[in-house]
């Protein structure tokens, strides 16, 4: 475990210095997609700290992954904007921006929006203007009038060569034809970043928008929207409903928040600590969306990722716990990711779960056991361990989706086989500052 410590904090330092040479080379690191250095989903910036880490400057899944990214700047031609005003006018009296993502179970009939990371409906005030990110295929019938989606429309031409064309021209001239500057900034990330930006700048160019806000991520369309706004005297203002167990995405760079709001006392050390926040723009409170009782039953529980990557090293990794531990497992019930109900990857792999959970219910001697599983990289993990439970975790990648001492300190970890981590939190100990029911983001915002 200490060798897995060390090597998460110098990748740390090595992701830090690679971002910290871009800027002193005029790179735009808000924007670039090679700094959003996101553990968990394949992008440019995964691939670079997978090189970081094997001491590598190129390799052909970076180049199949930017390749992908520049060419998936043609899809983006049919992106709308729905539910806004004709008259910008209308705008005049909003005073702050929420910035988030939606899907339609996320409306009433009423046509309010109920932003469950940040705890607020879109009726609890119509100063506010709500930029949503729909990431459904279908738009709700009725949307309040606060509140504006930005929305992928579904096209029978996938690729618009000539939108990719106007796009890749327009970055061309404006990077002044340094190819280093353009392939940070045009992607498809890099490109969404635009679009999102485009339109918010437009509207508190109307308005007396004061502030804007957003469930931190640390992704380009957020900090460039940040930047932006930063330079119009706007205050910026992140928190991190949810973060990762190796933090590399949150390296405080260039359209940071000017306030970012945490809920774990673990999250605010290691930013400032590891990260290079300043301790003036971190705010411990309680938290949004983690409350103090529960809504669900956590333990004996199989939590299947947003993201499955080395599907094989997963599912071996469950089978030899099942063999080595001889436990109960096979009788816990699986649980799909939330947004990926619909998913015929994550369908396919609990089925293969299942197969496996089958295969050893006749022969595993029942052992009492209070434990869950998460597959890959999961915040879950740690509100269980700060509700008393204990947690195995399967990852393909340890260093990438483990947690460790160093950087989440208060944990007893142990590695009882290859890819398969145990914790339990230790006496004395909180990772997670659970709120009250009632608790939502406009408490912070004053």
């Amino acid at each position: 475990m200490v060798n897995i410590d060390q090597k998460q904090i110098n990748l740390i330092y090595l992701a830090k210095r690679y971002i910290k040479n871009l800027m002193k080379e005029g790179i735009d690191t808000s924007i670039s997609p090679f700094c959003y250095m996101a553990a968990q989903e394949r992008s440019p910036g995964r691939e670079s700290l997978i090189n970081l880490m094997k001491k590598k400057s190129l390799s052909l899944d970076l180049i199949k992954t930017v390749l992908f990214n520049f060419i998936s700047v043609g899809t983006q031609s049919n992106y709308k904007i729905i539910n806004e005003s004709e008259n910008l006018e209308n705008y005049k009296n909003i005073n702050k921006i929420f910035l988030s993502w939606a899907v339609s179970q996320d409306f009433g009939k009423n046509g309010s929006f109920l932003d469950r990371k940040l705890g607020v409906n879109s009726k609890s005030d119509y100063r506010t203007l709500w930029v949503l990110i729909y990431q459904d295929k279908k738009v709700p019938q009725k949307v309040d009038k606060n509140i504006i989606l930005i929305f992928k429309e579904k096209n029978l031409i996938r690729f618009n060569f000539v939108y990719f064309l106007k796009i890749f021209l327009k970055k061309m001239v404006e990077c002044k034809f340094s190819f280093k500057k353009f392939i940070h900034t045009f992607s498809y990330q890099s490109n969404l970043a635009e679009i999102i930006n485009s339109k918010i700048k437009q509207i508190y160019e109307y308005t007396s928008i004061k502030s804007i806000v957003t469930p931190y991520e640390s992704q380009p369309f957020q900090n460039k929207v940040f930047k932006e706004a930063q330079k119009n005297n706007i205050k910026t203002i992140g928190y991190t409903a949810v973060t990762q167990p190796f933090p590399s995405h949150n390296i405080y760079r260039t359209g940071s928040p000017d306030l970012l709001l945490v809920h774990s006392y673990q999250e605010k050390n290691h930013l400032i600590n590891y990260l290079n926040w300043p301790k003036n723009k971190i705010k411990l409170v309680n938290s949004i969306n983690y409350k103090i009782k529960p809504n669900q039953k956590l333990k004996k529980k199989i939590f299947v990722p947003y993201i499955i990557n080395c599907e094989n090293t997963l599912l071996n990794g469950f089978e030899k716990l099942i063999k080595n531990n001889n436990t109960a497992v096979c009788f816990y019930k699986t649980q799909n990711h939330p947004y990926m109900s619909n998913s015929d990857k994550h369908r396919a792999f609990m089925k293969k779960l299942e197969i496996i959970k089958n295969k050893y219910k006749k022969k595993v001697k029942i052992k009492k056991n209070n434990a869950s599983i998460f597959f890959g990289e999961s915040y879950g993990i740690l509100e269980l361990l700060s509700r008393g439970v204990e947690v195995y975790q399967i990852c393909a990648n340890p260093i990438l989706e483990s947690y460790s001492k160093k950087i989440w300190n208060g944990l007893e970890i142990k590695n009882p086989q290859k890819n398969v981590y145990q914790y339990k939190l230790k006496k004395n100990f909180t990772l997670i500052k659970f709120g009250n029911k009632n608790n939502n983001i406009l408490k912070y915002l004053n």
